[in-house]
């Protein structure tokens, strides 16, 4: 279930103090009109709703989770454009969070939360198959990241990741995110 991965990330979070943690969510919120609907983001939010903007230290950069209260402001640039025009790319689409100004995306495909992810503006690619399965990595990453390199994933010369942290993250996401989706998700969030 969904809540125990985000006990587990709000447990590492409040051990390494980084800022922001996911509550315990809202059962009252309101599903913003302009955002599509996905039943799997509804129930995130409803159990883990963000408190503040959430963000982790993940490779090299940061990973920021957003607030529901905060999607509909979050989407100009991306779903929205700067005339306020829909982009026809992001029908179904929404971002939810950002990696480098990158937007994490959601496309709400029968009330499933498929995570996807794009670079500039380009075409998304998939990174998981519902929300719970993109914060299982997410958790994977942490973990391994936190506890397995000391928050320490980057070479002290090179500033390259060292390639033990790339084999343990490949070995460790493939069992949670199978081969269809490991190889987008490392190559978004870590080159």
């Amino acid at each position: 279930m969904i809540e125990n991965v985000i006990k587990e990330i709000n447990y590492l979070v409040k051990v390494y103090g980084k800022n922001g943690f996911l509550g315990d969510g809202n059962k009252n919120l309101d599903y913003p009109e302009s955002i599509p609907y996905a039943e799997d983001v509804k129930i995130f939010y409803s159990k883990c709703n963000p408190v503040e903007k959430v963000f982790f230290d993940f490779g090299s950069s940061i990973l920021y989770i957003f607030p529901l209260e905060e999607l509909a402001n979050l989407q100009s640039g991306y779903r929205f454009g700067s005339d306020g025009a829909e982009n026809s790319e992001w029908k179904n689409s929404f971002a939810i969070g950002l990696f480098d100004d990158e937007p994490i995306i959601v496309e709400a495909i029968n009330d499933t939360a498929v995570i996807k992810a794009s670079f500039e503006s380009g075409c998304h690619f998939e990174m998981s198959e519902n929300i719970e399965m993109f914060f299982n990595a997410v958790l994977c990453v942490l973990n391994i990241q936190y506890i397995e390199f000391g928050n320490e994933p980057l070479d002290d010369v090179s500033l390259d990741f060292k390639p033990e942290f790339i084999k343990s993250l490949k070995n460790e996401l493939f069992k949670v995110l199978g081969d269809k989706y490991t190889s987008n998700f490392i190559g978004f969030f870590f080159g």
